[in-house]
C-alpha cells in the first residue's frame, strides 16, 4: 500500500512513544523515569523497524472510510479488552507523601458474638496490593488473595504511596470488628453482617469514595485512564498486526474427496476414545447433586420441571435399555463427539484446508479437560452443547457446501430433533434456533421453504410438549425463572434499597419467612434461594410478581442493576479470575474429600465403581493441576479466539458469510450474559467445542484469488 513516508515515520514514532509510556507507567513509581522513557522509546523504535517495513509491504489497499471504520472498531475493541484480559491497572505514579496503613482485629462484634474474623485486601490507586507486600505475623493467614485473622491480635501493616486508598473487607455472620489506621488516624469498623453469605465492603481511607461496579472494575484516576487509552491503542494495533499476519500466511489446501460422513466419524474418534477411557476410570460416570436428583426422578415419577422434563424422559428411556448412568454417559459422549467431528469435517471443506489442521482440531476437542470430563458428566448441558455444535455445523454446511437438503425427510427429521433438543433443554436454546433458521431462510434459497416448515414444526411441537403433554404427565410447574428474578432482587436489597411498594413488602415477606433478609452473592444464586428461610414454592408461585417488582427496582436504581450484571456476565467476557465472580465449579464435579476422590455425590441408587481404580488418583491430580490455569478453563478466551479466527477467515476467503458461523454461539453467550445465575464453565461448553473445532481451519482458510469464484452453493 502506497502511503506518504512521513506518515510511516510519524506512526513509528507514535508507536514507540506509546510503548515506552505504557511500560514505564506499569512499572510504577521508579527513579529516573525520564531516562527509562527515553530508553524504552529507543528500544521500541529499533524493534519496530522490521515490523513497520513488513506492514508497509503487506497492508492492503482500502478506502479511507473503510480504514477509518476498521481503526475505530479496533480501538473500541482494544478499550473493552483492557477490562477483559488480565492487564493490571497502572499505578498512579504520583509523587505523594508515603502512607502507612494498619489493620488490627479487635474481636467480636457487640451485635453478635459468633466470631471475630477479619478478612481484607488493600487497593491503592485502583491496584490490588499483593498480599506478600503486607507485613503480618502468624496470627494472619492468606486465602483467596486476602489476609484474614480469626481473633483479636497484632495488626497487619502496609507502606506505600497513593492518592486513593481503600480497604476491601468481607462481611458475614462470623465477622468481628477491626481498627483501620492511616498515618496514625484510626477508625473502628464493625464488619458483622447478620445474614449468611459474604458481602464485600469498601472502606475508603484516601480519595473520594466513588461507587464503582462492585469492585468488578478498579477505580482509575485521570492519569490511569490515560494509560488505559494507550494500552487500548496498543492492543488494537497488536490485534490488527495478528490479523494481517494470519490473513497473509500461505493456505494449507487439503484433499476433501473423502465422503463427509466418513470424515465426521474419523474426526469424532479421538473424542470418543478419550471419553471411553475416562468413563472406565470414573465408572458409572460423573454425577453432581443435580445429576443424582434427575437420575432418581427418571426412575420414578417426574414430579416437577426443575430439570428439563424431556431430558429426564430420555434418561428414563435409556434406563429401560440399560439401567446404569454409564449408558447415559456413553450416549451423550457419543452425541458430543459426533457433532464436533461433523463440525470439523464441514469446516475443513468450507475453508478448503488440510486434513492435518482438521486432525489437530479433533485432538484438541478430545484432550481439552473441560470437554473431555464434561462428556461423561450427567448434565443436560452436554446434549444441549451437542445440539448447538450440530446447528453450527449445519448452518456452515448449508451456506458453503449446499448440503444437506432440508426438504429430504431424513435430513428434515434430523434437523428437527437437533433443534428440539436445543429449544427444550436450556433457556438459551430458542434464540439460537431462531437465529439459525433466519440465516438459512435468507442465505439458502434452496432450503427456504423447508426452513419455514421446520421452524413451524419446532414451535408447534415445543409448545405441545411444554404445555398439554407436560400437564398430562402430572408434572408440577416450578417456573424456575424465579431464580433469575430473586438474584436481581437480592442485589438491590443488598445495596440498601427498600421494596418499591407495600405490595412488594408483603410479597417479600411471603417469599422469605419471618421477614428475613435476602442473602446475596453476585457470583451464584444458590446462597439466595437454597437456605432455610427462602420459600421456593412461594417464589415459584409468585414468579410473575417477582419479575414485575425486579423490573421496577431496576428502573429506579439502574446503577445496582449494572453492578450486578457486570458480575454475573463476567463468565462470558472475563478472561481472568475475579474475586467477586470466581469459577465455583470449573467443569466436572470431581473432588478430593478427606483424602478420597469422589465423582458421584452420595445417593441411595448410584455407587462409584471404577474399572481402573489405580488410575483414579493420578487422573484427579492431573485434573486439579489443569484447574490452576484460568485461560484453560475460562470460556472467554476461547470465545475471543473464535471471533478472531472468523475475522481472519472472512478476510482470506473474501466472503463475509463465514463470520455467520459464530452466530449460534454468540447468541447463546449473549443470552447467558444477561440471564446467568452462577459462574459455572459448563454453561459455556458449546464455546469450548466450537472454538477448538473451527479455529485451526478458519485461521488457515484458503485465500481467495482475484478472478476466482467464491465457493457458493
Amino acid at each position: 500500500m502506497q502511503v506518504n513516508p512521513v506518515f510511516w515515520a510519524l506512526a513509528r514514532s507514535a508507536f514507540s512513544l506509546c510503548v515506552s509510556i505504557s511500560v514505564v507507567a506499569h512499572l510504577g513509581p521508579v527513579r529516573h523515569q525520564i531516562v527509562l522513557l527515553a530508553l524504552f522509546a529507543v528500544l521500541a523504535w529499533l524493534i519496530s523497524a522490521p515490523l513497520i517495513a513488513w506492514l508497509r509491504q503487506t497492508l492492503p489497499a482500502t478506502g479511507a472510510w473503510k480504514a477509518a471504520a476498521t481503526a475505530l472498531t479496533l480501538c473500541l475493541v482494544g478499550f473493552a479488552m483492557t477490562y477483559a484480559i488480565p492487564i493490571p491497572v497502572a499505578p498512579s505514579g504520583n509523587s505523594v507523601d508515603p502512607v502507612e496503613v494498619e489493620v488490627r482485629p479487635l474481636g467480636p462484634s457487640p451485635q453478635s458474638g459468633q466470631g471475630s474474623e477479619v478478612w481484607f485486601a488493600i487497593e491503592a490507586d485502583g491496584v490490588r496490593v499483593p498480599v506478600d507486600q503486607i507485613r503480618h505475623d502468624a496470627t494472619w493467614q492468606v486465602r483467596d488473595g486476602m489476609l484474614y485473622a480469626t481473633q483479636a491480635g497484632t495488626p497487619a501493616r502496609w507502606s506505600g504511596r497513593a492518592t486513593s486508598l481503600q480497604v476491601l473487607a468481607l462481611s458475614h455472620p462470623w465477622s468481628g470488628r477491626a481498627q483501620l489506621s492511616t498515618n496514625g488516624h484510626a477508625q473502628i469498623v464493625d464488619l458483622y453482617k447478620p445474614t449468611s453469605g459474604n458481602a464485600y465492603r469498601s472502606i475508603w481511607l484516601l480519595g473520594d469514595a466513588n461507587p464503582h461496579l462492585w469492585m468488578q472494575f478498579a477505580e482509575r484516576s485521570g492519569k490511569q485512564r490515560a494509560i488505559q487509552v494507550l494500552d487500548a491503542l496498543l492492543i488494537a494495533f497488536a490485534l490488527f498486526m495478528l490479523h494481517l499476519w494470519f490473513a497473509s500466511i500461505p493456505s494449507a489446501v487439503g484433499d476433501t474427496r473423502v465422503p463427509l460422513w466418513r470424515d465426521s466419524l474419523r474426526f469424532a474418534l479421538p473424542s470418543w476414545t478419550v471419553s471411553a477411557l475416562l468413563l472406565i476410570v470414573f465408572w458409572p460416570g460423573v454425577m453432581s447433586n443435580d445429576s443424582i436428583d434427575q437420575w432418581h426422578m427418571a426412575g420414578a415419577t417426574i414430579g416437577s420441571d426443575w430439570h428439563p422434563v424431556f431430558h429426564t424422559l430420555l434418561i428414563s428411556l435409556a434406563r429401560k435399555i440399560w439401567d446404569t448412568p454409564g449408558f447415559v454417559a456413553m450416549l451423550q459422549a457419543g452425541a458430543l463427539g459426533l457433532s464436533s467431528g461433523y463440525l470439523i469435517a464441514v469446516t475443513q471443506r468450507a475453508t478448503r484446508t488440510s486434513s492435518l489442521l482438521a486432525n489437530a482440531a479433533s485432538w484438541g476437542c478430545a484432550l481439552m479437560p473441560m470437554i473431555a470430563f464434561c462428556s461423561i458428566t450427567l448434565w443436560k448441558d452436554i446434549p444441549y452443547a451437542a445440539s448447538v455444535v450440530a446447528i453450527t455445523a449445519g448452518v456452515t454446511s448449508l451456506l458453503f457446501l449446499g448440503t444437506p437438503r432440508l426438504g429430504r425427510l431424513p435430513n428434515f427429521a434430523a434437523a428437527l430433533a437437533v433443534l428440539l433438543v436445543c429449544v427444550l433443554f436450556r433457556h438459551n436454546g430458542p434464540p439460537i434456533a431462531v437465529a439459525a433458521l433466519l440465516i438459512v431462510f435468507v442465505l439458502s434459497p434452496a432450503n427456504r421453504k423447508a426452513a419455514v416448515v421446520l421452524g413451524l414444526c419446532v414451535v408447534a411441537i415445543a409448545m405441545a410438549l411444554k404445555g398439554p403433554v407436560t400437564d398430562s404427565m402430572g408434572v408440577k410447574r416450578s417456573n424456575v425463572a424465579f431464580t433469575l428474578y430473586s438474584h436481581h432482587i437480592a442485589a438491590h436489597l443488598e445495596s440498601g434499597e427498600r421494596p418499591p411498594t407495600p405490595e412488594a413488602t408483603t410479597l417479600f415477606r411471603e417469599v422469605v419467612k419471618d421477614g428475613g433478609t435476602w442473602p446475596y452473592r453476585c457470583s451464584v444464586v444458590d446462597i439466595t434461594i437454597f437456605n432455610s428461610r427462602f420459600d421456593i414454592e412461594a417464589a415459584s408461585r409468585n414468579s410473575t410478581e417477582l419479575r414485575d417488582t425486579w423490573l421496577q427496582m431496576a428502573r429506579e436504581n439502574p446503577g445496582t442493576e449494572l453492578r450486578h450484571l457486570a458480575c454475573v456476565s463476567s463468565l462470558v467476557w472475563l478472561m481472568d479470575e475475579s474475586s467477586q465472580a470466581p469459577l465455583y465449579e470449573a467443569g466436572p464435579s470431581i473432588h478430593t474429600r478427606d483424602g478420597q476422590q469422589q465423582w458421584v455425590q452420595p445417593g441411595p441408587e448410584v455407587r462409584e465403581a471404577s474399572l481402573a481404580p489405580h488410575l483414579v488418583e493420578p487422573t484427579v491430580q492431573w485434573l486439579d493441576f489443569t484447574r490452576q490455569f484460568n485461560l484453560l478453563w475460562r470460556p472467554a478466551a476461547w470465545l475471543y479466539l473464535l471471533i478472531f479466527a472468523a475475522w481472519v477467515a472472512a478476510t482470506r476467503m473474501k466472503d463475509w458469510r463465514i463470520a455467520l458461523v459464530t452466530v449460534p454461539v454468540l447468541v447463546h453467550s449473549a443470552v447467558l450474559a444477561v440471564a446467568n445465575v452462577a459462574q459455572d464453565s459448563r454453561y459455556q461448553l458449546p464455546v469450548f467445542v466450537i472454538a477448538l473445532a473451527m479455529s485451526p481451519a478458519l485461521l488457515r482458510a484458503a485465500i481467495h484469488r482475484e478472478g476466482e469464484q467464491a465457493p457458493r452453493q
